[in-house]
């Protein structure tokens, strides 16, 4: 029994050697190296590293699943959706119109009425306006 069982022990040690070694290729950091460059006009800290993010990034539920409930709880109100609406064909609220035009009048422009006509009384106050 004993020599039915150590050919299967190894092959699980080298399946098992196997999934760690894996592991280890994907989740290993490198070592950086190379020294970063120094700033020739000044004495500033530079900090240099590689930028891996997006392998060792996880996607969001907004990125996967935009539509998907837990990707419109942001915190913030999102505009309608007007496009499932029906045209306005029968009874519906309609803006306003364009008011009527306004006239101007240059008043300045205007003869001067002549004294004892009804419009010369009016601007001196002997006569109500009509």
């Amino acid at each position: 029994m004993l020599l039915c069982a150590l050919p299967r022990t190894a092959l699980a040690q080298d399946h098992i050697d196997q999934m760690i070694e894996n592991q280890r290729a994907m989740f290993h950091v490198e070592p950086e190296n190379k020294r970063c460059p120094r700033d020739p006009l000044n004495d500033a800290i530079v900090v240099c590293r590689r930028d891996h993010s997006d392998h060792y990034r996880i996607p969001s539920t907004q990125e996967e699943h935009p539509e998907s409930p837990e990707a419109r709880r942001t915190g913030q109100l999102a505009p309608p959706d007007i496009y499932g609406l029906a045209p306005c064909t029968g009874v519906c609220i309609k803006g306003g119109y364009a008011p009527p035009p306004v006239y101007y009048f240059d008043i300045t422009a205007l003869p001067e009425p002549e004294p004892g006509s009804d419009a010369w009384k009016i601007a001196h106050g002997e006569m109500p306006a009509p």
